[in-house]
């Protein structure tokens, strides 16, 4: 398209310049506010001396994998897991703020959607591998995961208009969470082989 067709206003050129620092707003802010959270579960994991961080985890797998296979067969969610977005309020603080607070809330994780058990992984790694650096590379690096692959989807559906990429995305959510889950219960598998 020409740059000089108009959208409110507003080129579409200037548009997706201004959409893409959002996204480049938001995905820094998920990346940091994870790194931070995951720095001072590492802190927090440091506190605590090896074996108990140990038989902590250990227990963690075990009382995740039952209640991960109770859920599986029971076709109940035993686990709390959140199933709605970040608060629709943030839209009205701007476009820039809404990217920061938006990017915060889904990089840190427990304030928005927790479609996966997967997640539960995260903060227990943080806090059992009792190092500041590692906790805050394990969960920035979840933060730039997530905030990057939906970053990527944004960008595909931007450029290509033809394509309702919500709705593909939508036609995966079975599948994802069947993976998500079952990566979680070999998450489970390997840590019990490891510290038994």
């Amino acid at each position: 398209m020409v740059s000089w067709i108009t959208y409110s206003g507003v080129t579409r050129d200037q548009a997706r310049s201004t959409w893409w620092a959002k996204a480049g707003i938001s995905i820094i802010a998920g990346t940091l506010a994870g790194s931070t959270t995951g720095a001072m579960l590492g802190a927090v994991g440091s506190l605590v001396d090896v074996e108990t961080r140990s038989l902590g985890v250990l227990c963690l797998a075990w009382f995740g994998l039952v209640v991960s296979l109770a859920e599986w067969t029971s076709g109940a969610r035993l686990l709390p897991q959140r199933d709605r977005e970040t608060p629709q309020q943030l839209l009205d603080h701007g476009p820039i703020r809404w990217a920061l607070e938006n990017g915060i809330l889904l990089g840190v994780g427990f304030g928005s959607r927790l479609g996966t058990w997967l997640w539960f992984v995260v903060p227990v790694c943080c806090l059992s591998s009792g190092s500041p650096a590692a906790g805050a590379l394990i969960y920035g690096g979840y933060g730039l995961a997530r905030l990057g692959t939906s970053g990527a989807l944004a960008a595909f559906s931007v450029s290509q208009t033809a394509v309702d990429v919500p709705a593909c995305v939508l036609s995966w959510r079975r599948p994802a969470l069947s993976v998500g889950n079952s990566i979680f219960r070999i998450t489970c598998v390997a840590v019990l082989a490891a510290l038994i």
